[in-house]
């Protein structure tokens, strides 16, 4: 008779059965941690928030205009940065993209005007001192009734270096320019007639206002500089370097305008409507106020003027 051999049965040890699964666990931890970093560094991190701009109260009467204020900052104090000194020179550049027509306003940095949270009439261009690019666009906005979408802001300095970045701009000198003021460190000396002028030399043309026009002349000027700046861009060598140009550009431009938008708008300025571009000043007249000068403007004039640049034929 066969004997049968009872196995004996293991003890179960929970200890070491308890340290395993802590060891598991800690595996799966890891795993999973790691998997989770892994995900973490390769995937794109979010967006960040987009800043909506508000929209001006004009907007819809403007239609599809686009208008863009361009500021030339003071920088007689010999620094370069546009954070500094008031606005110099004013313009309110206005594009529709649907029939390319381009309209430009000449404003005046002495016209007058109240500036929010401040008491009494101020000066335009001061209005940049107290709050930059976005105070003066508002206060445009507000005096004009006309919606600014974008803004472009440089000194004088930069201003001379973007022009030499474009190889300098043909255009005829109205007169002979003479004019020193050792404060500011200015130096004009520009001889009449028709002529290739540099950086340097532009900044001259556009500063001058040494005549019997005084800043009326200035603005004058300021305008035809513009415009032959414009007709410069265009030229054939200049038109296949634009994408580099804009890059360098934006080491002197202090602008909101994106890349798109800003080829959208050089797009609308071609040459035909650089030919049929309309130009204009601020109507008003120069008063006296406590002593002090100021560029008035023509209530009922300025609001004709306004109508037919910023809202006419505006592709609604």
């Amino acid at each position: 008779m066969v004997k049968r051999v009872r196995r004996k049965r293991r003890k179960v040890r929970w200890g070491r059965l308890l340290l395993l699964l802590l060891i598991m666990a800690g595996m799966v931890w890891g795993v999973v941690r790691g998997a989770a970093y892994a995900v973490q560094s390769f995937t794109p991190p979010a967006p960040p928030p987009k800043i909506v701009k508000p929209v001006s109260p004009y907007a819809d009467k403007a239609g599809k205009r686009i208008t863009l204020l361009l500021i030339g900052v003071d920088d007689s104090t010999n620094q370069s940065s546009v954070a500094k000194g008031q606005a110099d020179a004013l313009m309110l550049l206005s594009i529709n993209p649907e029939d390319n027509s381009v309209n430009l306003l000449s404003i005046p940095r002495d016209t007058m005007v109240t500036l929010p949270g401040r008491q009494g009439v101020e000066r335009l261009g001061q209005a940049y001192v107290y709050g930059g690019a976005e105070l003066t666009m508002r206060t445009i906005e507000h005096a004009l009734q006309v919606p600014i979408a974008y803004h472009a802001a440089l000194s004088c300095q930069d201003f001379a270096q973007l022009v030499d970045l474009i190889g300098g701009v043909e255009i005829y000198v109205d007169q002979n320019m003479n004019y020193e003021d050792a404060y500011s460190d200015l130096k004009i000396h520009l001889n009449r007639g028709y002529q290739h002028l540099d950086g340097l030399q532009a900044g001259q043309y556009v500063k001058y206002r040494s005549d019997e026009m005084g800043d009326i002349g200035r603005m004058q000027r300021q305008q035809i500089f513009m415009k032959a700046l414009a007709e410069q861009v265009f030229q054939l060598e200049i038109v296949t370097r634009l994408p580099d140009l804009w890059n360098h550009a934006g080491e002197y431009l202090k602008t909101d305008l994106t890349p798109s938008v800003a080829f959208k708008l050089l797009t609308a300025l071609r040459s035909d409507s650089l030919s049929k571009m309309r130009v204009e000043l601020l109507p008003g007249q120069a008063v006296s106020l406590e002593g002090q000068w100021y560029w008035k403007a023509d209530e009922e004039h300025a609001r004709q003027v306004v109508n037919e640049l910023f809202y006419a034929n505006n592709g609604k």
